[in-house]
Parts: structure tokens; C-alpha cells; sequence
């Protein structure tokens, strides 16, 4: 089956797949998901709103009359250890992370990372070291890796 995503800068807004179409709302200028709309049409679409933690991590997902649809418990790294109401899909995970069901990893934009172990997997000498082993002074939000202006 065929997915297309798509894409308005670095933020996920829809993506569509044969049986169905999904788009996301965020909060301004953030990866915090506000809204989830599912299905084909403004007859068909249905509005899930999310509800997050303080990281702007999905908790649980509402319908509008307030019945919840999806709620989830994470371990440390984003890996989902208990998966209590699941009437919908949603696979938001941690600010910009996107969880691929085929691969079981979050896509993180421009890599991919696996919540059971917490590190980025790409090919390479420094494959399972993230940042280097400096997570105080480098970044790899987008994949790249890049030396912070505090760091020396």
C-alpha cells in the first residue's frame, strides 16, 4: 500500500493512505499536536483532540463529545509500555517524531530513532552514540550533528 506524507517544513500536516486520510493541527511555530482529523470530505472528517504532557507528548486522544479514543503510558525514551484505549491509530510520539509501524522506530525528520534503547540508528562508525557521547554541548535535533554555541 502506498503512503504519502506531506509536509510543511519540517512539520507533518497530512498524510494519506488508500483507506484513509489524516491531517494535523499544531500548536504555532511547535511540534505540540492540537488537533487530529481523520477521513475523507468535511462529511466524512472527524476531529480528535489531543491532550498532552508537559513535554507536549500525546497522553490520550478525545473525541468531541469528550470520549477518549486513545491513551498511552511511555517509558523514558518514548516506547509505549501500555496502550489503554486504542479505538483509533495515532502515531504521534515525543515533539516531531512520527512512529512507523513496519519498522517499529519514531522518524525524527531526517532520522530514525528507537524508543526501546533511546538512540538514533543510522549507518556508520558512530551508529548507537548519540552526540557523540556530549549530549551538553552537540545537537542532533535535525539529524545532523552540529556544535552548540556554549560548548568550547
Amino acid at each position: 500500500m502506498t503512503s504519502e506524507f506531506f509536509w510543511q517544513g519540517d512539520t507533518l500536516i497530512a498524510e494519506h493512505h488508500q483507506d484513509r486520510h489524516r491531517s494535523y493541527v499544531y500548536e504555532p511555530e511547535t511540534f505540540r499536536p492540537l488537533v487530529l482529523l481523520e477521513g475523507f470530505g468535511p462529511n466524512e472528517t472527524k476531529a480528535y483532540h489531543y491532550q498532552l504532557d508537559h513535554l507536549g507528548t500525546p497522553q490520550e486522544l478525545t473525541a468531541p463529545a469528550g470520549e477518549i479514543v486513545w491513551s498511552a503510558h511511555y517509558r523514558a525514551y518514548g516506547e509505549i509500555t501500555r496502550l489503554d484505549i486504542g479505538k483509533i491509530h495515532n502515531p504521534l510520539r515525543f515533539q516531531g517524531q512520527y512512529f512507523d509501524q513496519e519498522s517499529g522506530l519514531h522518524y525524527n525528520r531526517h532520522r530514525y530513532y528507537n524508543p526501546d534503547i533511546g538512540l538514533g540508528e543510522a549507518g556508520g562508525r558512530d551508529q548507537c552514540v548519540p552526540v557523540r557521547a556530549q549530549p551538553y554541548g552537540m545537537d542532533r535535533s535535525f539529524g545532523a550533528q552540529r556544535k552548540l554555541p556554549w560548548a568550547d
